[in-house]
């Protein structure tokens, strides 16, 4: 049964992927959250703070159907990785074995 904690929890452990993969991005490469926009400190600064809704996505790139594959199987691989590697969890393969009839 999923819950409200391992939804959060999810969605924690992927912010928290994709800001450690973003660093090694140069700073005008960065999709997530680019340099100066979430707060610093205490303060109420960041850009964010500054955008509407609307504004804050960033616009979409056309690119080829192969370049969007190639990115989505890197991406994908990426992902992969990580959650086999230095994001995995505990109990990750025990739930894999309870779900193998597939």
């Amino acid at each position: 049964k999923i819950t409200n904690y391992l939804l959060i929890t999810a969605a924690v452990c992927l912010h928290n992927f994709i800001k450690t993969e973003e660093a090694t991005e140069s700073p005008q490469n960065r999709f997530f959250c680019p340099p100066g926009f979430a707060d610093c400190g205490y303060e109420d600064n960041g850009a964010r703070r500054r955008e509407g809704l609307s504004e804050g996505l960033v616009p979409m790139q056309r690119r080829s159907v192969a370049a969007q594959d190639r990115l989505l199987k890197q991406r994908r691989e990426t992902l992969a990785d990580y959650f086999v590697g230095c994001g995995a969890v505990g109990w990750q393969n025990d739930h894999v074995d309870m779900n193998s009839d597939f």
